[in-house]
């Protein structure tokens, strides 16, 4: 069996298509030699985090940022950007959750200080790569089987073995059987309704909170997110500017055009109607109309190679971030240093531009 590193090298290689001949450029970067950032959350429009090596906080809908906790628990060292990107959630001002390799960590303090809740190395831990919490209480796990809490993550229940997918199909999209249920994408919208979809475009919905599964669409297609932004609408995006759409809390999914090619990577919307998507080389398509149509927003000052947005999210309709970087993984070949990216709107995701964090 692969180790996680070369799952995750395999994976990069996949969802970005990267050429990795490349050179020192950036985009927005705070410095050249610092990891990548993984992760932006707001969870009210005053109050967001930035998650990397380093964990930033605003509480002024992302005017100031300042370093709350670093090279800790709380915070993200990620070799490939992509590696970590679910593994991190807040579902208020002071209930977080983040997974490293050493266990499950839980804040009540907004990020200042974080305990450990448990551990599922026994469970083929390199396939814990997704959890969802709906509220400071209730949360799932997805690894070899589905799990889950009512207290906060104290205490775990396994409700479900994950679906697994058929090889044949995932030959065909060119990824390993192992891979495929790497880091399967989670989301609940109520305590029993629930979507999982996976690497290898296969999503599936549970109506009694996770103790069984039903597949309803497959997307031809390697995704990389998905978004709901109530119980009835939400997105799922991938591979080559991939968006799919739901109207009726994930029973049935449509396909729409975009107007990029690239690999997205992640998706935010603020509202049912306007949202953004983000993903390698800089890339980021909005959306007013609830995602029937997308335009490519303006980012200033972009480099000759750009580098990977990983993550979106909005204070409010106007103001937003992405962020990123290049990761130091480098047993595939050349890349640049270590770097991370913020960029910032004003406009509701028509323009954007680097964002000055602290260092």
């Amino acid at each position: 069996m692969y180790s996680i590193k070369v799952h995750v090298t395999i994976l990069l290689s996949i969802i970005c298509g990267l050429a990795f001949t490349l050179s020192h450029a950036s985009c927005g970067m705070s410095k050249n030699d610092s990891d990548p950032y993984v992760h932006v959350q707001f969870v009210t429009s005053s109050t967001g985090w930035i998650v990397g090596s380093q964990l930033l906080q605003t509480t002024d809908g992302g005017k100031n940022w300042k370093v709350i906790n670093e090279g800790s628990a709380g915070t993200i060292v990620s070799e490939t950007v992509v590696e970590d990107l679910h593994r991190f959630q807040f579902v208020n001002r002071e209930v977080g959750t983040s997974w490293r390799s050493d266990g499950f960590r839980r804040t009540s303090d907004g990020g200042l200080t974080w305990q450990e809740s448990v551990s599922f190395s026994s469970d083929n831990e390199y396939r814990l790569a997704s959890f969802f919490f709906l509220n400071s209480e209730e949360g799932w796990v997805v690894a070899k089987n589905v799990y889950y809490t009512d207290d906060g993550g104290k205490n775990w229940q396994r409700v479900a073995s994950t679906p697994t997918g058929e090889a044949a199909h995932q030959r065909a999209l060119r990824i390993s059987p192992e891979l495929a249920d790497y880091q399967p994408l989670l989301w609940f919208t109520t305590r029993n309704d629930g979507i999982m979809a996976k690497l290898d475009g296969i999503v599936h919905i549970t109506e009694n909170g996770g103790k069984t599964w039903q597949y309803v669409f497959d997307a031809g297609n390697l995704l990389s997110d998905v978004f709901f932004t109530d119980r009835y609408n939400g997105w799922l995006v991938g591979n080559a500017g991939y968006v799919a759409r739901t109207r009726d809390g994930g029973r049935t999914w449509t396909a729409v055009k975009t107007s990029t090619t690239s690999n997205l990577m992640a998706v935010h919307f603020v509202n049912p109607n306007s949202g953004c998507a983000v993903g390698v080389s800089c890339t980021i398509v909005c959306t007013t109309d609830g995602g029937t149509t997308w335009s490519s927003a303006s980012v200033k000052s972009l480099p000759a190679t750009p580098p990977i947005l990983a993550s979106v999210s909005f204070a409010d309709e106007l103001n937003g971030w992405a962020v990123g970087g290049f990761g130091i993984e480098s047993s595939w070949g050349p890349v640049p240093s270590s770097s991370n990216i913020a960029l910032v709107t004003r406009d509701g995701g028509r323009t954007w531009e680097p964002a000055k964090l602290p260092n």
